[in-house]
């Protein structure tokens, strides 16, 4: 009995699948890093935050925003880094800077980045090491 429901039920998975195609098993993520999500002669990384909750953020995001080891790797490859309230007033600011936070996020803390090619913009990562890979990714 047990053999005759596991085949009624790989037939009708088959009969589902010759009918629909199959499903789309592969996660797609959320955000896939694109072309540059602003222009830049330079490669620039902008962390964007709302101050009034950064002490609603883990230690290893903070860390992102304050500490010294992202900001001494943006430094040491080449990448200029910003950390900026969401609401800060950039009349003065570059351009770029201008335009990156600009850039269209769904929430705060988030991310944006480009190298004038390639870039992203998403959430901020979990810690500094992942902030420094996936910039990595987009490293001349």
């Amino acid at each position: 009995m047990k053999q005759f429901i596991n085949g009624l039920c790989v037939g009708l998975l088959l009969a589902s699948v010759l009918e629909n195609g199959l499903p789309n098993i592969i996660p797609i993520p959320d955000i896939i890093p694109s072309s540059a999500p602003f222009e830049t002669d330079v490669p620039r990384c902008l962390a964007i935050y709302e101050s009034g909750e950064t002490h609603t953020l883990p230690a290893s995001k903070l860390d992102i925003l304050t500490g010294t080891k992202f900001r001494r790797w943006c430094s040491e490859n080449g990448w200029e880094f910003k950390s900026w309230d969401e609401e800060i007033t950039i009349e003065r600011a570059d351009e770029s800077w201008k335009k990156a936070l600009q850039v269209e996020r769904t929430d705060t803390p988030w991310l944006v980045f480009s190298n004038g090619n390639t870039g992203g913009s998403v959430p901020l990562p979990n810690d500094a090491d992942a902030a420094i890979e996936l910039l990595r990714e987009h490293t001349k």
